[in-house]
C-alpha cells in the first residue's frame, strides 16, 4: 500500500439514492486519486499509513504474500450489540460462586440445555447444540466499561485502544484476502460500520435487507442503472490542471470503481426470495441474505451482521432468553441451508461483543462487564475452548479477568479466511489451536 492511499469507508446502499450510492465506489476511488495528486502538488498529505505498522496501515495488497490457503472460505461475524452476557449463553451452573452472584437472575438448569455436570447452554440454542463451539473469557487486559471505547477497540482490532488504527479489523482482513472480485466485505442490516473500513478493498453496507429484494424485482430500474454505470465507465476524461498523468490515474481508479458498482448492481439483481426455513426475524433475514450472497460465487469473503440489544441492565432473563430463541432458530436454518447448498465446509460464523456483563446481578439485570464467551459455528471442533474465568478472583470492580485475548480470538478468525494474523493484528497474535481451524 502506498502512502497516498487512505482508509475507505464501506459503501452504504440506499434504494432511494441507489444510483448515486452504487457509484460511490468510483467517488471513493477519485477521492483516493485526488489525495495522491494533491500530495504530489504540495497540498496537505494523507496519513503516512505505510509506516504505521499492521494495525495502523492494515491494508495488504490483493495477491500479496499475506494470504495463505483459504480462498474459498467465508467468515460471518455476528456482532452482539450492547455487551452480551456470555455467562447467560454458556452457563457455568455448577460453579457455586457464580450461582450466588447470579441469584437474582438465576435460571433453573432444568430450563437450560445441559452439556455436562458443570455447564449448560441457553435452551434456545438446543437445535444447534452439537454444531457450536464456545470460547470462554474473551476480552482485553485493560478493559474499559464504556460502550464507545470498547466498540472502537473491537472494530479496530486494537486491544488497548492506543494503536490509532485507520482501518477496521474486518476491513484489513478484506484488504489481505481480496482478489479480482468487485466486493470483498459486506455488512447487513446495520448501516456503515467502522469494522469494515479498509485500505484498498471494496466493502459494502446494506442497511435494509428487504430493500435488496425489492430492488431485484424492479427490472426497469436495474436496466437504467446498468446503462448509466456502463456509460460512465466507458467515458473518457480530459486533462486537468493536475496534469495528464494524474488525470489518467484518477480516471483509471474511477473506472475500476464504476466497474465494481456495475458488477454489484448485477449481483443485487440476482437475489431472490428468502429460502424456506428461516424465521421471520432480523437475524433470520440477515443470515438468509448472507447465504444467498455467498452462493452467487462473487468472491465475498467477510460478512458483518450487527444484531440485538444486549445491554441488559433490567429484565435480563426475559430479554436474553428471547434473543437466544431467535438466534438458535436462525442458526439452525442457516446451518441447514449451508448444508443443502454444499457450503458447510466453507463458512465459519463467529460472534463478537464489545464486552460482557458483571458476574453479580443488579436486581433483575446486570451492569457492564469485561470478558465474555464467544460462539462459533462451522467446520471446527465443537465444545468449550479457552480457559474458564475465575469467579472467586475478580478485579477491583468486581469483574472477571480475561483468560483469552481479543487478539488471539481475532487471529483465529483471520487465519480461517487465509490471512496471516500478524499482517492484520501485528506481532504477538496467536490462534486458538484447540478449535482446529
Amino acid at each position: 500500500m502506498s502512502t497516498s492511499d487512505g482508509p475507505r469507508l464501506p459503501l452504504e446502499l440506499n434504494r432511494r439514492q441507489l444510483l448515486q450510492l452504487l457509484g460511490v465506489a468510483s467517488i471513493a476511488a477519485v477521492g483516493a486519486a485526488c489525495s495522491a495528486t494533491s500530495t504530489a502538488a504540495g497540498n496537505e498529505a494523507t496519513p503516512d499509513t505505510a509506516k504505521a505498522g499492521p494495525a495502523k496501515a492494515g491494508a495488504a495488497k490483493a495477491g500479496a504474500a499475506s494470504t495463505i490457503k483459504g480462498s474459498n472460505r467465508v467468515l460471518v461475524v455476528v456482532e452482539m450489540q450492547g455487551g452480551h452476557d456470555g455467562f447467560a449463553m454458556l452457563v457455568p451452573y455448577g460453579d457455586d460462586r457464580f450461582r450466588k452472584l447470579r441469584d437474582q437472575v438465576w435460571i433453573d438448569p432444568k430450563e437450560l440445555h445441559t452439556i455436562d455436570d458443570r455447564y449448560a447452554i441457553s435452551k434456545g440454542l438446543e437445535p444447534v447444540a452439537n454444531r457450536l463451539a464456545f470460547v470462554e473469557g474473551v476480552g482485553v487486559a485493560k478493559p474499559d466499561l464504556s460502550h464507545f471505547a470498547m466498540l472502537q477497540r473491537w472494530w479496530q482490532g486494537d486491544p488497548d485502544g492506543t494503536a490509532g488504527a485507520l482501518t477496521g479489523f474486518l476491513g484489513r482482513c478484506c484488504d489481505a484476502a481480496q482478489g479480482a472480485e468487485p466486493v470483498t466485505g459486506v455488512s447487513l442490516g446495520g448501516g456503515t460500520t467502522p469494522a469494515l473500513i479498509s485500505g484498498s478493498a471494496t466493502t459494502v453496507s446494506l442497511p435494509a435487507i428487504d430493500m435488496v429484494r425489492e430492488l431485484s424485482r424492479d427490472e426497469e430500474e436495474q436496466r437504467r442503472l446498468k446503462q448509466v454505470l456502463q456509460s460512465m465507465a466507458n467515458s473518457s476524461g480530459r486533462s486537468t490542471a493536475l496534469g495528464a498523468e494524474a488525470t489518467s490515474n484518477m480516471m483509471g481508479m474511477a473506472r475500476r470503481g464504476l466497474g465494481s458498482s456495475l458488477d454489484l448492481s448485477t449481483m443485487v439483481g440476482r437475489i431472490g426470495d428468502p429460502p424456506k426455513g428461516y424465521p421471520d426475524s432480523d437475524i433470520g433475514r440477515s443470515l438468509s441474505m448472507t447465504r444467498q450472497l455467498i452462493s452467487l460465487g462473487a468472491g465475498m469473503k467477510v460478512f458483518h451482521i450487527p444484531w440485538g440489544s444486549f445491554d441488559t441492565h433490567t429484565n435480563q432473563v426475559g430479554t436474553h432468553v428471547d434473543h437466544m430463541n431467535r438466534l438458535g432458530s436462525a442458526l439452525d436454518a442457516f446451518a441447514n441451508d449451508l448444508k443443502a447448498n454444499g457450503l458447510s465446509d466453507n463458512v465459519l460464523l463467529a460472534t463478537t461483543s464489545e464486552f460482557g456483563r458483571r458476574p453479580e446481578a443488579n436486581q433483575n439485570g446486570t451492569d457492564h462487564g469485561t470478558a465474555s464467551t464467544m460462539l462459533l459455528m462451522g467446520p471446527m471442533k465443537t465444545g468449550r475452548h479457552g480457559q474458564p474465568v475465575n469467579f472467586k478472583s475478580l478485579d477491583d470492580s468486581g469483574n472477571v479477568k480475561a483468560t483469552t485475548s481479543m487478539t488471539d480470538y481475532y487471529a483465529t478468525l483471520a487465519q480461517w479466511i487465509g490471512v496471516r494474523p500478524d499482517e492484520v493484528l501485528g506481532k504477538g497474535a496467536h490462534t486458538i489451536r484447540t478449535l482446529g481451524i
